[in-house]
């Protein structure tokens, strides 16, 4: 979900449900995050760029390639889960790709 406002911009044709389900969640987490803001629980959300899995598998997009793999995020997440005070909406955009 994590690059979700930018590549909102980008490419919106047959992608109506996938972002629907997206903003879904985000309200979701938002919600969850307001209701307990009293509380001692908190609330992160992490939204991550485009990741190589096998989500993909029957249409690849283009840019494939560029995607980051599943374990550069989870360092990101965990190193994130290891602070003093994690950032509570933590975007992971793909690595630059050297050309």
């Amino acid at each position: 979900m994590g690059a979700i406002l930018w590549r909102f911009k980008s490419s919106l044709a047959h992608q109506s449900e996938t972002y629907n389900h997206k903003w879904a969640a985000r309200g979701y987490v938002d919600a969850l995050r307001s209701e307990n803001s009293e509380s001692n629980i908190k609330i992160l959300s992490v939204y991550p760029g485009g990741m190589k899995t096998h989500l993909h598998d029957e249409a690849l997009p283009a840019d494939f390639d560029n995607f980051m793999e599943p374990v550069y995020a989870a360092r990101i997440v965990i190193n994130n889960l290891k602070r003093d005070n994690p950032e509570t909406e933590l975007v992971i955009k793909r690595p630059k790709v050297q050309v």
